[in-house]
């Protein structure tokens, strides 16, 4: 309740764009013209598909990790309270997913770069699929697979407002967002379900291997953004 009542507060104070402000001045509420796609347009877009599943297969097995991080090192061998400072890196890793990100975004393609870093996942699960290694190296894997998990949950963000503007973002945001909320809750349920019909968590790490390589061709398949395609385009009836 204290955590709510502090996230509640910082919001109403603080959470207003310049365009709230803008309105506020004016007395009134008129309609901004933004950019970028409808529902409707979004709907139809082969895109919205592309993200929210690629969303979805990189995120929901990084999530299942996370909740069963714990039986999973100390089957690899370590102790309890080793175990438990190897996971805390997790959540530490998935800032450092979403510095990354922030520092490439305006470098690189975003597609390119959210299939690099669902990518980064694939040797922490091959790490912990390996009984008996070292803390350093599980350490190790464990910060790989949290910079993945940070990282998509910034991509989806931007990748969203890159691909369809702000026009309907709230509303378009809502699917992506919510494969992200489906595979938070599904990730958790499905690593418990394969460890109890199988008795080990190799196959659920071996499933993460299989997804993560999905979300890296979805990435890709998603594709440049709009106008970064609509000037190659035009460059190629120029020339």
């Amino acid at each position: 309740l204290a955590v709510g009542a502090i996230v509640f507060l910082m919001t109403w104070l603080f959470f207003y764009s310049r365009g709230d402000r803008l309105r506020s001045a004016a007395g009134a509420a008129p309609e901004e013209d933004l950019p970028g796609a409808s529902l409707a347009e979004a709907i139809r877009a082969p895109a919205l598909y592309k993200l929210g599943f690629g969303i979805f297969t990189g995120y929901v097995m990084t999530i299942a990790v996370l909740v069963h991080l714990m039986p999973i090192l100390e089957g690899d061998g370590l102790k309890a309270k080793p175990a438990a400072l190897v996971a805390g890196l997790f959540g530490l890793f998935a800032m450092v997913g979403k510095l990354i990100c922030g520092t490439l975004v305006n470098r690189w393609p975003g597609h390119l770069l959210a299939a690099a870093m669902a990518a980064v996942a694939i040797p922490g699960y091959l790490i912990l699929m390996a009984p008996g290694q070292p803390v350093l190296l599980l350490a190790f894997a464990v910060a790989l697979i949290g910079t993945t998990g940070g990282a998509l949950l910034k991509m989806s963000v931007y990748l969203t407002t890159r691909h369809f503007g702000l026009r309907s973002f709230a509303t378009i945001y809502g699917f992506v967002g919510g494969a992200l909320t489906i595979s938070g809750g599904l990730g958790p349920l499905i690593g418990g379900v394969m460890f109890d019909h199988f008795g080990d968590y190799r196959l659920v790490l071996a499933l993460g291997i299989l997804l993560a390589i999905a979300s890296m061709l979805l990435m890709v398949w998603l594709g440049d953004y709009p106008e970064a395609r609509a000037a190659r385009g035009l460059a190629k009836v120029s020339a």
